[in-house]
């Protein structure tokens, strides 16, 4: 992961970053998009390949091993100074964007 300020590598989600002490406790976390599977998984794969942090809210039910409609959405928050990096991502996936 990296420091979204200063970009500077991070072993592991801490509470300030050493390099610009920007303060992870502080972050304001935003709704970035829903998606629904597999979608959620690719979005997470390439947040995670560009150091970009994120929460991911899932609506599964243990009981039922397939979901689907309103169960199977995925919310994907990341934070408010990454929102539009993390778009730009997003809009660069074929799949989320048939015109491509």
């Amino acid at each position: 992961m990296q420091c979204p300020v200063c970009n500077h590598e991070l072993d592991r989600l801490i509470q300030q970053c050493p390099e610009c002490g920007f303060d992870f406790d502080k972050i304001t976390w935003v709704l970035l998009t829903d998606l629904y599977p597999p979608m959620d998984l690719v979005a997470e794969s390439l947040f995670k390949s560009y150091g970009i942090p994120y929460k991911i809210l899932r609506k599964e039910i243990p009981q039922f091993p397939i979901s689907i409609g309103p169960l199977a959405e995925v919310k994907i928050f990341v934070p408010d100074i990454l929102v539009d990096r993390a778009q730009k991502l997003l809009a660069s996936l074929p799949e989320l964007n048939p015109e491509i």
